[in-house]
């Protein structure tokens, strides 16, 4: 899977922006003593070229992605409690794309449930 990162400026402006926004962070009175020196990518990587030339060097996605198809029953839910994708019949989403966040455990046990309780909907839907 390609997630194309930086493939919009306004992507590459956001990530260059947050890399800033954690150096300044960094810089912090309350934080200065607890910081012995930043590594990545440096403190002689300053301008734009190199910043985004480290980040497309070294970025990659997390490991165990969740939230991309919220549950719930408000206006930005994209399934419905029933696991069914609001306005598309006969689809439903079953995996941990409908979790919020990433669960505190491991991502596997949330993933099984999903697909536990997706599993009696659907036979549920079927003998209806």
């Amino acid at each position: 899977m390609d997630p194309k990162y930086f493939f919009h400026e306004a992507d590459a402006q956001l990530f260059l922006d947050g890399l800033r926004v954690a150096r300044r962070v960094a810089q912090m009175p309350a934080l200065k003593p607890f910081i012995v020196r930043e590594t990545r990518p440096g403190p002689e990587v300053l301008d734009d070229a190199g910043l985004l030339d480290y980040m497309r060097n070294t970025i990659q996605t997390a490991w165990h992605m969740v939230g991309t198809c919220k549950m719930g029953i408000d206006s930005s839910a994209v399934v419905d409690p029933q696991l069914r994708v609001c306005g598309v019949a006969n689809l439903r989403v079953i995996d941990s794309s409908i979790c919020p966040t990433i669960p505190s455990s491991n991502t596997n046990i949330a993933a099984i449930a999903i697909g536990e309780k997706g599993a009696d909907l659907l036979l549920a839907a079927a003998h209806a």
